[in-house]
């Protein structure tokens, strides 16, 4: 399966940060903002769209899906690493003696190929019996040959079977098919998680205060971008969108802060297929999503955790600064050389499929009320994921983003 081509993004190593902050600088200076935060999330995306056609070119489309190379080895990784350094350098310095120089290690990577594609060859017919499968040998034929036979669909009309196949899968799993006597548990929990939630809602708390300059600045990120949602904005376009775009930024989020709502487009999520490393016909979804709405994420975080205060020093996940190897180490710790037997429990999909309510209940009890509670509510509700923004499915429960993920806390004010 080929992976769809990405659409090409911006340039940012050849940006001109200058002329990107005078764009924002006099849309800012002419804008009123709506009093819709929809309207307001698609203004500001807008505008730095524009400031980004005006300020940096496009990156030229991408050549990095190969074909399907099951000869794939360390030293063809390698050959082809010198190939593009030496290309580079050509393109760069056109000489005669660097046109020598790669040619010669073009031919040793074609070598390299050759011996890479006879070994792993040699090693696919060593492995065949009278147990292999007739479905194996031929695919492993294609394979090799470079060469593909086009088949018919499975089915006449394949999107509406799918779709038919998820609405039985849905309707098999609703909550309607549970035990009554389960129903009626799961109705009153909700009832009375919705009145806690409610309650906590209306309590003012010293969290609600609008966002400050200073906190957005320790929020963003500055270095490497990584991928970008569907709106195309990056990391590096928010670190140097200047004082105007600063402001338009902040004012976006203490809007959505103030109102306890989030922008459609901060809970839709770009779904992308990634090849998997060791069987690249087989694809990971990944999901890209605002990196407006994750700046967003992070300040409302640092504030979750400043007001929920240390955690238990058994609590390993989602902590900065803390992974396995320190849960190992305090497992053996009270092991203590004694015997013991240690149960390891995977829940698949377990952010998917955690209950909204019954995270909201849990933070009440924790004593998270006010602005916080207002916004995370929101966050859980209404999330949305389809490929490049189209078709979207609703999903069921939260979505694993950054207030799952474990970030640095400090103490916050209004006057920081």
């Amino acid at each position: 399966m080929t992976p769809p081509i990405s659409t090409p993004g911006w340039d940012i190593q050849r940006a001109k940060w200058g002329a990107f902050q005078s764009s924002l600088d006099a849309w800012w200076a002419g804008y009123s903002p709506p009093d819709s935060i929809e309207q307001r999330e698609k203004d500001l995306t807008a505008a730095i769209e524009v400031a980004a056609e005006a300020s940096m070119p496009k990156k030229k489309p991408g050549r990095r899906h190969h074909k399907n190379w099951w000869f794939y080895t360390e030293d063809v990784r390698e050959q082809n690493h010198w190939v593009n350094m030496h290309r580079r350098r050509y393109r760069r310095r056109p000489t005669r003696d660097g046109l020598e120089r790669l040619r010669e290690v073009v031919a040793h990577a074609r070598q390299v190929s050759r011996r890479a594609k006879e070994a792993k060859w040699l090693e696919w017919f060593a492995s065949l019996s009278r147990h292999t499968r007739l479905a194996d040998l031929w695919s492993k034929l294609r394979t090799a040959t470079g060469g593909s036979r086009s088949r018919p669909p499975t089915h006449p009309r394949p999107q509406q079977e799918a779709e038919r196949l998820a609405d039985n899968f849905a309707a098999r799993c609703a909550s309607s098919q549970l035990p009554a006597q389960v129903i009626q548990t799961l109705q009153r929990l909700r009832l009375e998680r919705e009145r806690l939630i409610r309650d906590g809602r209306a309590r003012p708390d010293q969290t609600d205060c609008p966002f400050t300059h200073r906190e957005l600045i320790r929020a963003r990120r500055i270095g490497r971008d990584t991928a970008t949602g569907a709106d195309g904005v990056t990391y590096t376009m928010v670190a140097h969108a200047g004082s105007a775009g600063e402001q338009g930024i902040l004012g976006l989020i203490n809007h959505s802060w103030m109102i306890g709502y989030l922008p459609s487009a901060w809970k839709s999520a770009d779904i992308q297929p990634i090849p998997k490393p060791k069987d690249p016909s087989k694809l990971r979804p990944i999901s890209l999503l605002s990196c407006v709405a994750k700046t967003a994420e992070r300040m409302v975080l640092t504030r979750l955790q400043w007001r929920l205060g240390p955690q238990h020093p058994h609590v390993f996940g989602f902590r900065r600064g803390v992974g396995t190897s320190d849960s190992v180490m305090a497992l053996l710790n009270h092991v203590n050389n004694r015997t013991a037997v240690a149960v390891f429990l995977d829940l698949e999909r377990a952010f998917e499929l955690a209950c909204p309510l019954a995270i909201l209940a849990d933070l009440i009890n924790k004593g998270i009320q006010g602005r916080v509670l207002a916004w995370i509510e929101n966050y859980l509700q209404g999330r949305r994921a389809g490929s490049n923004s189209r078709a979207t499915r609703h999903l069921t429960g939260p979505m694993r983003t950054g207030l799952h993920r474990g970030e640095s806390s400090a103490p916050f004010s209004s006057t920081s």
